[in-house]
């Protein structure tokens, strides 16, 4: 039997090692996978390419694809969606579509980092995919400094202008 009327939902894939899960709550045979580079990390500054397969059961318009990355305690560092950076999606068909993620500069402190997935209707008001915390990344940064990103900073002082 195929999908019933407002029952239809996305899994996704993305590229070299993988984990795949069923996200608790969906619906069966509704899986993620998201692959890596398996050197286990990336440095500080690298670009980043995730490659995500979105396979649907039945079109989905406007769509709303979003990412997050978390440290390991779950605490959001930055999340973004296509809606928020205006890059809208008119439908996803049915079957299976390649959307990649490109993170310019991965500009984060020494650490893991957990990266979450979601696809959602345009509202907000339906989650057709939604994975949180579940694929690690490991970010190795040279640059010594407290925290989770780096900030290009600069100390300057002028002895002879003290009070």
């Amino acid at each position: 039997a195929g999908p019933q009327p407002g029952r239809c939902c996305a899994s996704s894939a993305a590229e070299s090692r993988s984990w795949r899960r069923a996200p608790q709550g969906s619906p069966r045979g509704f899986t993620q996978t998201f692959r890596r580079r398996p050197r286990g990390g990336i440095r500080a500054g690298d670009r980043l390419r995730v490659r995500l397969t979105l396979r649907a059961a039945c079109s989905i318009r406007r769509p709303v694809i979003g990412f997050s990355i978390a440290d390991v305690d779950g605490r959001v560092l930055h999340g973004s969606n296509t809606q928020m950076g205006g890059q809208i999606l008119e439908e996803l068909a049915a079957g299976q579509t390649v959307v990649d993620l490109v993170l310019a500069r991965v500009n984060l402190g020494t650490a893991r980092y957990l990266f979450s997935f979601s696809v959602h209707s345009e509202d907000h008001q339906k989650q057709y995919h939604r994975v949180d915390n579940a694929f690690p990344l490991t970010v190795d940064n040279p640059t010594a400094f407290e925290g989770p990103v780096p900030l290009e900073i600069n100390w300057e002082w002028a002895p002879d202008r003290l009070p």
